[in-house]
């Protein structure tokens, strides 16, 4: 096990980020909580230490500042179509044999432009 100084222990859950991305990976399925021997998430003593101020008005305002930046980056946007285009891959139940069907991509759910929010909603927490 490994554990962090407030005690608590990183198996299962991971670390919690701040400041959190959409990825076409779902730790829910691949992450270590989905293995049947995952060691269960759990808290010890925390270790004496001292606070330095808090972070979250910090965080706001980081958070802030990201919504602006990947709103208006194009790599950005392309990389929430691309996880787009996988999700629906991944809905799909059928594919055309047809290939001339499957060279049009006429043969299923077309991708969809995904925005900021709806990005953030994807993120996995």
């Amino acid at each position: 096990m490994y554990y962090r100084v407030t005690g608590d222990s990183t198996q299962n859950r991971g670390v919690q980020p701040d400041v959190r991305l959409p990825s076409a990976i779902d730790t829910a399925e691949v992450g270590e909580s989905s293995r049947d021997a995952a060691l269960p998430w759990n808290r010890i003593r925390p270790a004496q230490f001292r606070r330095e101020g808090t972070l979250g008005p910090l965080i706001t305002e980081l958070q802030g500042l990201h919504e602006q930046r990947v709103g208006a980056d194009p790599d950005y946007q392309h990389m929430l179509s691309e996880i787009a285009t996988l999700e629906d891959m991944r809905q799909r139940k059928d594919v055309s044999l047809n290939l001339e069907k499957r060279a049009r991509g006429t043969y299923g759910p077309q991708p969809r432009r995904i925005d900021a929010r709806e990005s953030a909603a994807r993120c996995p927490r």
